[in-house]
């Protein structure tokens, strides 16, 4: 099970999510690297499955 992370946000960053002005936020993505070539994988090659619950 992978861990879960909270975004940290600075006050600023804050008070434009709360006005409603700011409503995407991205998290970089890190890959790991493939222990036999040594080489990072193909984004064409990569799975992207999510485990999120979004609550309304």
């Amino acid at each position: 099970m992978s861990r879960v992370l909270p975004i940290l946000f600075n006050t600023d960053m804050v008070r434009v999510i709360l006005d409603g002005r700011k409503t995407v936020t991205r998290r970089l993505v890190k890959f790991p690297v493939n222990k036999y070539t040594n080489k990072i994988p193909d984004a064409d090659s990569v799975s992207v499955y999510s485990n999120t619950i979004y609550e309304e």
